[in-house]
């Protein structure tokens, strides 16, 4: 997206974007709540060292969670 920017290639940008923008909204949800967690549940289930989470953020909710690994299958990631 960078990349893009900088060129001002605006359509690409927006189709980026608009990849990202369902990860963007459920990181935003709960009132930014899910910020970390998202992040966090997303690397673990990649693979890669996501870490616990600490008090007093909470665990994903089943319906958030379902959500995150279909935006990370839309992206081929899982």
């Amino acid at each position: 997206m960078l990349a893009a920017l900088r060129q001002g290639d605006q359509r690409s940008v927006m189709a980026l974007w608009k990849e990202v923008a369902p990860l963007e909204k459920l990181r935003a949800s709960h009132h930014s709540g899910n910020n970390v967690t998202v992040i966090k549940e997303a690397m673990n289930l990649l693979g890669l060292p996501g870490g616990y989470l600490r008090e007093p953020v909470t665990e994903l909710n089943e319906a958030d969670r379902e959500e995150l690994v279909r935006i990370l299958r839309t992206w081929n990631k899982i």
